[in-house]
């Protein structure tokens, strides 16, 4: 059997690397712990990390040990490895070969580009994505319709029937923002594939579109094909399209009745899945030691790596930096491990990464590794300079010696009580973080407290539950004041290790550290190769463009100065103090990890219409979609509707229920506030139909792997005490202490 006939068996399928990622059928597996993948030989290659047998795991699936063996058909090379079936041409404007997608048997897809000598690079790092079938959309008249489709095989097919279409490698999700160009004032016909990653690819296309294209159509295909190829072999034909394409009503803002008419048919879309980290991120000694550490932990490798960058950007110091406009960038990050308590492992993430930089500097590691984050005098008196006065008899005297090495790393394991600290009217943190992020030198106004700072090189983590950072949110005046300077990480238990995971010998790899921060040591001024360059001018609009909204706007305004330090640390830990392309696609990587989870934790709130119907089903608890849209003047679109219920199921704001009405045999979904009191649950029984058998039949509406416990708030029950901190009037931080 080929990989794709074990994929359909399994639940919560997500592509990873070469592989796929699953929920393992063997046991109730709420972490995604089955890797799958091919082998030489065409073999399915089944894995679970907690520990199920592969007999265990097929059987559960109502297969054999001999549905892992490919399916013999002959067509496999010699050796058993992977042949090529088709390869499809990516050309640019001219016509020019970019690259090639190709097509394996057994099934499965990957990418390549032609060498300047000849043969092929199975890469395609510095190559420019372009539409699939470029050159000939180009050469279309404008008033051809446009048919985006989900694979090269459809778009051959439409081709060879004389039809303009199109899609972007990588099949499903993959839009990228630079192809709406070519779509501008065409008539786009999308044509989605009949299951969950084309609904929602649909989905981000017309957001893309909106706008651009002159006009849009979605056109849902008759018959139970799976895709417009099955549709075609079915007997469908160009002309037949052709008419489905004219009857199907245009993509847009639609009438009242229409809306009315479609809010209680249109399918909540699913929560939001876990962020995925691209394979990029892993590149150097820093994905090594990830690599190395993550089979022996249950903590996030995402977890991981981010502290380990934190934390090596501090331990090189302050004398690498990068200009930009005048403004000296250096390698100190702040970042915040966002997760559930004890379940999301940040601790333990942690405790890896300071036992091999332990090894690295273990000076360093005593003396500026602290925790205890009270207030902006504390975190000045750390790095201050010296100070120097007159005594009794008016001559000039060294008051204090201030502090020669200028590196600070706080780690803050209850970055709640941060968050309350900066709450203060009176309290100097918040604006200190900001100067300590910016520009290393740092004082406050405070008048018993005459110490400065210049040149301090001050990195931070925090570790956050999800319920301790919204409840923050809605305290903190001014939190997007300075949460933009923080890369804010969602992390969780990656597998369960119940003997815990075996001690690792780390000593080549800091051994590798302990160089590369040497040599860090006597850089100065970093810069970019020109194939960087050409990458950054790329990447730069788009970070620099970012449409989010609300506080999530605010949240991640500093997307360019994130990537470039992050840039900076992967080409410090290679020795490097030249910027090269593999250390930018790296960093671009991790930022858009933190620019997703980023969106799920903060990208909730800010939309006025999103709270006029969470007042609506307060105000209403158990309302129905059309009550909900009624309340508000039936001037929403449905899909405006659906999407922003989705939005509070998912933040954890509203739930819906199936309800049996009496007297009416047709189940029903009704809304309520998760909030909900006792009495106004007793105001709904009579709303709901007892079974004697089974008790009330409503039935909550269960969330989906992934993102579903951010969105409950399952995590977060321990409270932490607000530090009680007794003036000394020197600007001393008692508390901050290894």
């Amino acid at each position: 059997m080929e990989v794709q006939g074990i994929l359909s068996h399994l639940a919560g399928v997500r592509k990873s690397g070469d592989g796929w990622t699953a929920r393992c059928p063997a046991h109730e597996d709420q972490r995604s712990s089955l890797s799958i993948g091919t082998g030489d030989d065409g073999r399915v290659l089944v894995h679970c990390h907690a520990g199920c047998s592969t007999e265990a795991i097929v059987g559960k699936l109502g297969l054999t040990m001999r549905d892992l063996m490919p399916d013999g058909d002959g067509r496999h090379a010699g050796n058993g490895k992977p042949t090529i079936d088709t390869t499809y041409d990516y050309r640019d404007e001219q016509g020019d070969l970019l690259y090639q997608v190709v097509r394996m048997i057994p099934k499965d897809f990957r990418q390549r580009k032609p060498k300047p000598g000849g043969g092929w690079e199975w890469s395609l790092k510095g190559v420019r994505r372009v539409l699939y079938m470029l050159p000939e959309l180009l050469a279309a008249v404008l008033a051809a319709i446009v048919f985006i489709v989900e694979g090269e095989k459809d778009v051959d097919n439409l081709v060879r029937r004389g039809l303009v279409a199109t899609c972007n490698s990588g099949g499903a999700g993959k839009w990228l923002p630079d192809y709406n160009q070519y779509l501008r004032g065409r008539r786009v016909a999308i044509l989605p594939d009949k299951d969950q990653p084309g609904r929602k690819h649909v989905q981000h296309v017309l957001s893309c579109l909106q706008g651009i294209a002159a006009e849009i159509k979605v056109v849902e295909l008759p018959g139970a094909g799976k895709d417009i190829s099955d549709w075609l072999d079915a007997g469908g034909t160009a002309e037949e399209l052709l008419r489905l394409v004219e009857a199907a009503p245009l993509w847009g803002p639609s009438s009242t009745e229409a809306v009315v008419e479609d809010v209680d048919t249109q399918e909540l879309p699913e929560p939001e899945e876990w962020p995925v980290l691209d394979q990029d991120a892993y590149q150097g000694i820093a994905g090594r030691i990830v690599r190395s550490i993550e089979p022996e932990t249950e903590a996030d490798p995402v977890a991981i790596l981010a502290q380990l960058l934190v934390m090596a950007g501090n331990l090189v110091g302050r004398q690498p930096y990068f200009v930009v406009e005048g403004t000296s960038h250096h390698a100190n990050l702040f970042a915040v491990l966002v997760g559930s308590t004890a379940r999301g492992r940040k601790g333990t993430s942690e405790g890896r990464v300071r036992q091999l930089l332990r090894s690295v500097d273990d000076k360093w590691n005593l003396d500026n590794v602290k925790t205890g984050l009270v207030s902006g005098e504390g975190l000045v008196w750390n790095v201050r300079d010296e100070r120097w006065g007159k005594n009794k008899k008016g001559e000039e005297e060294l008051l204090d010696e201030g502090v020669e090495d200028k590196r600070l790393l706080v780690v803050e394991p209850e970055f709640a009580a941060v968050l309350r600290v900066c709450r203060r009217e009176t309290n100097t943190l918040s604006p200190t973080l900001r100067s300590a992020w910016d520009s290393g030198t740092l004082r406050t106004l405070a008048k018993n407290s005459p110490a400065k700072a210049t040149d301090a090189h001050i990195s931070i983590i925090g570790h956050i539950t999800v319920e301790e950072l919204r409840r923050a949110l809605a305290e903190v005046d001014g939190f997007n004041g300075f949460a933009n300077r923080f890369l804010w990480v969602a992390v969780r238990r990656s597998k369960l290790l119940p003997d815990g995971g075996r001690d690792l010998d780390l000593s080549p790899y800091a051994d590798r550290l302990a160089l590369a921060v040497e040599r860090a040591r006597s850089d100065g001024r970093m810069q970019r190769d020109e194939t960087a360059a050409a990458l950054w001018r790329q990447a730069y609009a788009k970070l620099a463009d970012d449409d989010a909204g609300g506080l999530l706007a605010a949240v991640i305004s500093r997307a360019e100065a994130q990537v470039l330090r992050l840039s900076m640390i992967y080409a410090l830990l290679d020795g490097s103090s030249t910027i090269r392309q593999e250390h930018l696609r790296a960093a671009l990587a991790v930022w858009w990890y933190c620019r997703r989870s980023a969106a799920i934790i903060f990208g909730r709130g800010g939309d006025p219409l999103e709270q006029k119907v969470l007042d609506a089903i307060r105000r209403q608890p158990g309302a129905g979609r059309r009550e909900i849209h009624r309340t508000l003047g039936n001037h929403v679109r449905a899909a405006t509707l659906v999407g922003i219920l989705a939005k509070l199921r998912d933040a954890g704001k509203a739930r819906p229920e199936i309800v049996s009405q009496i007297g009416s045999g047709r189940p029903t979904e009704r809304w309520f506030p998760c909030e909900l009191c006792e009495l106004c649950e007793q105001t709904l029984d009579a709303q709901r139909t007892y079974n004697p058998q089974g008790g009330i039949s409503s039935q909550s509406s269960q969330g989906s792997q992934g993102w579903s416990e951010f969105a409950g708030f399952s995590g977060g029950d321990q409270q932490v005490e607000e530090p009680v901190v007794e003036d000394q009037g020197n600007g001393e931080w008692e508390e901050l202490t290894l």
